[in-house]
């Protein structure tokens, strides 16, 4: 039975959390704490007061053995034992122990600090005040939240950023601080933080969300402010043979995400929230629901993934079952699925392909539930696999989206057909990964280092012609006794007259009309004038003349 649905029980662990408090354990740190502790009571059937040393033992060694948990995530549950065994239960084993972790009483562990942020950064330090001053603003904030239904990352950040803004402006309200507090806030962000465009425009829009659709306010004009300075990055992608090294690399369920995340190009979370009736296998497709911005799309099932995906759901499956002959059985659901079908988070088709490996408890309504498995699992797995596979490159889960789509796009498929399988709202995000073109032509290119010393002697292209004035001397790299390869007609090479029209109207902003016109007359003499047409075809525009066009 879980801690939580015993409430005899629930008092025990809000006394421990008020000793994890007193031993100096930050608020945001102590759920974590009470995490590890509750796991390690349902590691064994014995009671969790009349443990000994080596069963602690056997379960951070349990713990280390786990590839998904990292060494100062040891040391936490380890002192979070600490904390149990020496603090609360007192036990005398516990005082002779030698523990991971050494802390005095209320001193914070190296790991904590290492990861806590300094107290010189204003909205950061007053973090616990800020939610005993103002408990009813960040209820009203997470209601409305809920209430346009975002998602709990979203609201996690929003939360987040609203004690921040709180913090940094000296515990004023919101309607103290105006439109002149975000303004200096953003300005704090990019300047002091150096935080990156991504995140500043994350912030904004938690304040004027919280202005707008929390208090009615409208900001109205914010004022300028330093910008984080956003770089437009090209997406890395892993050539074929580099994502066959690093699938030899991984194994079990994470093997087969890693094959949906490239064969299919999801994203990480549409990814581990795959839902048994989202496997359609008679018409090998894969249902992404309420994906990123809220869209749903379908994408084509891998049919080598379709074996390994019809034996975890037999393993699912038979994990379900368990739960519900335990007493438990429920998955999350979307509210509106939930109110209306209350048995729908105990069915078969609503249950996660890839479930969490315990139970836990919702923070929104407290019941017990089994949820996904954590997106973190399946980044550090593949971040593992990386490693040990030798990829000099930073290989994350988007990485594998991102070679999806490059290698779709190599093989010649249409642009439009890989923004739908993608999701992308505009084709102009899926141009991004039109980039492999580019560097099949570079490739191509041959390197000067392979040139003779005649091949690479320099020698002017665009010749002025003798009617318009030039100097004898200026004529001469490009007289009759010595003509440089491929130049004819006063200097414009033959090549580039038959592609120069076309150029112009691929890139239009390459270079100044005007300048165009002036190098093409150079080499069109005696072509009969005609009619100007522009970059779109229009007479009137100013562009190139009728020599160009034959």
């Amino acid at each position: 039975m879980d801690i939580e649905s015993k409430p005899q029980l629930s008092a025990f662990w809000q006394d421990f959390e008020a000793i994890l408090i007193e031993q100096g354990v930050s608020r945001e740190r102590v759920r974590w704490y009470v995490r590890w502790a509750r796991m390690f009571e349902q590691f064994l059937s014995s009671r969790l007061e009349d443990r000994s040393e080596t069963e602690v033992n056997a379960f951070l060694a349990h713990l280390k053995s786990e590839v998904n948990i990292k060494d100062w995530q040891v040391g936490q549950a380890a002192d979070s034992l600490r904390i149990l065994y020496q603090i609360f239960f007192d036990v005398p084993w516990a005082h002779e122990k030698t523990w991971p972790v050494q802390s005095a009483p209320g001193a914070v562990p190296f790991f904590r600090q290492r990861i806590t942020p300094t107290e010189e950064l204003p909205d950061t330090q007053n973090q616990e005040q800020v939610e005993s001053k103002f408990p009813d603003l960040l209820d009203r904030i997470r209601n409305q939240i809920r209430v346009k239904h975002y998602s709990v990352r979203t609201e996690e950040s929003y939360l987040s950023w609203a004690k921040r803004y709180l913090s940094f402006g000296g515990m004023k309200t919101p309607e103290e601080l105006g439109a002149e507090g975000v303004r200096e806030y953003m300005e704090y962000l990019a300047v002091r933080r150096e935080v990156s465009a991504s995140t500043q425009n994350q912030a904004l829009n938690a304040l004027v969300f919280v202005y707008k659709q929390v208090l009615g306010i409208e900001l109205g004009v914010i004022g300028t402010f330093s910008r984080a300075k956003g770089a437009r990055q090209m997406p890395a992608s892993l050539a074929r043979e580099e994502v066959q090294r690093l699938f030899a690399e991984l194994k079990g369920p994470y093997l087969l995400m890693a094959h949906l995340l490239y064969g299919a190009g999801l994203r990480l979370m549409d990814c581990v929230r795959l839902r048994v009736m989202d496997l359609d296998f008679g018409q090998g497709l894969i249902a992404v629901r309420d994906g990123k911005g809220r869209k749903d799309r379908f994408v084509p099932l891998p049919e080598p993934c379709v074996e390994a995906l019809e034996e975890q759901l037999r393993q699912t499956k038979a994990l379900h079952e368990k739960d519900v002959a335990q007493g438990y059985g429920m998955t999350y659901v979307p509210p509106e699925i939930e109110n209306t079908t209350p048995k729908a988070a105990f069915e078969w088709c609503w249950q996660f392909v890839f479930p969490a490996s315990r139970l836990s408890v919702d923070r929104r309504t407290a019941k017990i539930r089994r949820d996904h498995i954590h997106q973190t699992a399946l980044q550090n797995a593949v971040s593992d696999a990386a490693r040990r596979a030798g990829l000099e490159k930073r290989v994350t889960c988007h990485t594998l989206r991102h070679s999806f789509a490059t290698h779709m796009l190599a093989a010649g498929h249409d642009i439009r057909t890989v923004q739908e399988l993608l999701g992308h709202s505009s084709v102009s995000t899926t141009m991004i990964y039109t980039h492999t073109g580019n560097i099949r032509a570079l490739k191509e290119l041959p390197s000067l280092l392979t040139f003779t010393p005649e091949q690479v002697e320099i020698t002017p292209v665009f010749a002025p012609s003798p009617s318009l004035g030039a100097t004898p001397g200026a004529q001469e790299p490009v007289s009759s006794a010595n003509p440089p390869p491929a130049v004819q007609d006063g200097g414009l090479p033959a090549s580039a007259r038959e592609g120069y029209g076309e150029a112009i109207r691929r890139e239009p902003n390459r270079k100044d009309p005007g300048e165009m016109d002036s190098i093409v007359a150079a080499g069109c003499e005696g072509v009969e004038a005609g009619p100007i047409a522009g970059p779109g075809g229009r007479e009137d525009a100013p562009g190139i003349g009728t020599a160009a066009k034959s």
